[in-house]
């Protein structure tokens, strides 16, 4: 950067008197001229009715936008001073105004106003005087920390604002050694829960999910009888949707409309040699696509009345059925839990498994059902299905999975280990 000296004229503080003049002629900034300084010390004037010499500089990069850049220097005989006019260092950083210098003419009562450039010099503290003794290792002194000495100069020498920086930062310091302390007065205070406690925990746990699952056979010998068709969708329903599925089997452009998981059911069903278990299967399919809508309902939706049939094209008795089982309320108007919406998505799963020969693929029950994986994985560890990894599939077989997972003590430590 290029300096060139200027004289600061350092001069007392007068009253000024309100007086009314004609402005002749406004001069601006040009950049071949030095324009006027205003310049203020943030400590005090340092000497009274005396002037001092300083050096401005400014910036010669060539960058358009650091032209206007400039930053001036002075030295007394004490210390040391420095200011700019950008950065955290201008006067009037956030606030965008223009300071001029009114020169008044007494004798015809005019005046010219200059622009000026306002700087506010603040203390340089020099690190290399000779006159200042250095600090040993041994000296308690040399113990802090770069940080530390910034906020103890911040706390000596800075402004308002960055005192009460300093100062919440400190209110708010955490000390890392009592933290540590009370974390481990806190983990010995906790007791420790044994074996027991824990499977009658998981145990309580599997009893509230129990009630997701209809009517359950646990104690039966082969997968037929765990869940028994005629339970889940007796005879007299099916009976009522005979119809569409004949119409289903022999029309298979009226697939649209039907859920993924429906689709891929009738897909398998169509593989079936004998008509009546083809006719049979396709009526849960209609009844499971039922379900479905009634699943997909919104709150509007499902507030309507049930003369106006929430549920289009599906039998009035089935429909009564559905509401009256999967949902509360009273008079007319109905609401369902996310309880009910689990209880549905479980006879799906579990009429799907049956139709497709207790297997079924993730990625179907994912387009299908409003659902996640993850709570995808605790509906079927409550039905008592397996996972694949390899094939991403469920299986439905003997023995069922329990989700209760049995804990078995290792040595001093209690390590709980589950069963698949």
């Amino acid at each position: 950067m290029a300096s060139v000296k200027v004289e600061l004229e350092v001069l007392p503080e007068k009253s000024l008197k309100k007086r009314k003049c004609l402005i002749e002629d406004v001069i601006m900034k040009n950049k071949a001229k030095i324009e006027p300084l205003l310049v203020e010390f943030a400590n005090g004037r340092p000497l009274d009715d005396s002037s001092v010499t300083a050096a401005l500089h400014r910036d010669r990069t060539g960058e358009p936008r650091r032209k206007a850049r400039r930053a001036i220097t002075t030295t007394t005989h004490r210390v040391d001073y420095a200011g700019t006019n950008f950065g955290l260092d201008s006067k009037h950083n956030n606030n965008n105004t223009t300071t001029f210098i009114a020169v008044r003419d007494k004798m015809i009562g005019r005046m010219k106003l200059f622009e000026a450039s306002t700087f506010c010099l603040r203390p340089v503290l020099n690190s290399g005087q000779k006159d200042v003794q250095k600090p040993t290792p041994d000296d308690p002194e040399n113990t802090h920390t770069y940080m530390e000495k910034q906020e103890a100069m911040v706390v000596a020498f800075g402004t308002k604002r960055a005192k009460q920086v300093v100062s919440r930062k400190l209110q708010y310091k955490v000390d890392a050694t009592n933290m540590s302390d009370a974390i481990d007065q806190a983990a010995k205070s906790a007791t420790t829960k044994t074996t027991d406690e824990l499977q009658h925990e998981l145990q309580s746990q599997d009893d509230s999910l129990q009630h997701l699952l209809p009517c359950c056979n646990k104690q039966a010998t082969t997968i037929q009888e765990v869940y028994p068709l005629h339970k889940l969708a007796p005879k007299r329903f099916l009976d009522h949707l005979e119809e569409p599925a004949n119409h289903i089997l022999n029309h298979n452009n009226h697939m649209e409309s039907l859920c993924p998981l429906v689709k891929e059911l009738i897909c398998g069903i169509q593989l079936e040699s004998n008509d009546k278990t083809r006719l049979k299967l396709c009526t849960v399919c209609v009844y499971i696509q039922h379900l479905h809508t009634f699943l997909r309902l919104t709150g509007k939706e499902l507030k309507k009345e049930v003369e106006e049939e929430p549920l289009k094209g599906c039998p009035r008795v089935i429909t009564q059925y559905i509401l009256r089982q999967y949902s509360v309320g009273k008079g007319k108007y109905r609401c369902r839990s996310s309880s009910h919406e689990d209880k549905v998505m479980c006879v799906i799963i579990i009429l799907s498994f049956i139709i497709n020969k207790y297997q079924l693929f993730t990625e179907t029950l994912l387009q299908s059902l409003p659902i996640n994986k993850q709570r995808l994985d605790i509906i079927m560890k409550v039905i008592g299905a397996r996972y694949s990894p390899t094939n991403r599939i469920y299986t439905l077989k003997l023995p069922l999975v329990n989700i209760v997972r049995k804990y078995k003590v290792m040595g001093n430590d209690k390590k709980r280990r589950g069963k698949v």
